[in-house]
């Protein structure tokens, strides 16, 4: 299952909106 490995992946190089 690379499917929510990938997301997870993507997510965390994403940036966090803040507030």
């Amino acid at each position: 299952s690379q499917g929510p490995a990938l997301h997870r992946q993507l997510l965390r190089g994403l940036p966090r909106p803040s507030g």
